[in-house]
């Protein structure tokens, strides 16, 4: 049954779900998980993938997670920290950088980073990152940035919460380098 009335015309959306469900496979352990099983699909060089969480009682608190697959590493992505540095500067603020190093994330070496930002009539917040520049066409190791915000009144609690979000990051399946 279609959505327009004639087989053969499926709309996006109904093959697109037609797709996933097709791809469900109970008692699997790789893939994105849904319930008991999970939905796979043939590894390719264009995947993406993106989640949220608001804390739901710190207002303010934000823990966004990214993947995609990429065609060459992304080294890109803090290359905007000196820009986003002048314009906070130029509106009367102040960034400061709390941590900028190397760190090992279950298997995958990224770079994380700390920020502190103060701006006139709004609320100072801390923004701490992870970034992992990803493996050309591997779409077991893309790209992944973890980044967190909160204000800087709930820097401690974020702090615990980043540090737990960090440690739960595994590889599905398992690598043998992970085990």
């Amino acid at each position: 049954m279609t959505l327009d009335g004639e087989a053969g015309r499926e709309t996006t959306l109904e093959t697109l779900v037609r797709n996933v469900l097709n791809a469900y496979v109970p008692g699997q352990s790789q893939g994105f998980c849904v319930g008991n099983g999970s939905i796979t699909s043939e590894p390719g060089t264009n995947e993406h993938a993106g989640i949220g969480f608001e804390h739901n009682k710190v207002h303010g608190m934000e823990i966004f997670f990214d993947t995609q697959t990429v065609k060459e590493p992304d080294t890109q992505i803090f290359s905007n920290l000196d820009e986003e540095k002048e314009v906070v500067n130029a509106n009367g603020g102040k960034l400061t950088v709390l941590l900028d190093h190397q760190r090992l994330v279950s298997v995958l070496e990224g770079k994380e980073m700390r920020i502190s930002v103060t701006s006139p009539n709004e609320t100072p917040t801390v923004r701490f990152t992870w970034h992992f520049a990803g493996v050309p066409a591997d779409s077991s190791r893309p790209m992944i940035n973890i980044k967190a915000v909160a204000p800087t009144a709930d820097q401690k609690s974020l702090e615990t919460i980043w540090e737990g979000v960090l440690q739960s990051v595994r590889p599905t399946p398992r690598s043998a380098r992970a085990q």
